[in-house]
């Protein structure tokens, strides 16, 4: 899957690479919202660098908000 994230301590890293799709973005979102380590999160870092697109209509990505 080219979106992960890991939890370290009170820190959210969330990663991607290559094409990143926005059914991955709304699994991912749904693993952290039940991951029982995601409470309580102070801080969070996004690291896309590595991704080549982001392929979701503006519909889905609404959805998301």
């Amino acid at each position: 899957m080219p979106i992960r994230y890991e939890i370290d301590c009170e820190c959210l890293m969330t990663t991607g690479s290559g094409v990143v799709t926005f059914a991955e973005v709304y699994k991912m979102a749904n693993r952290q919202r039940n991951d029982p380590d995601f409470r309580g999160l102070l801080y969070e870092y996004q690291g896309f660098t590595q991704v080549d697109a982001f392929d979701r209509s503006t519909e889905e990505l609404e959805a998301l908000a």
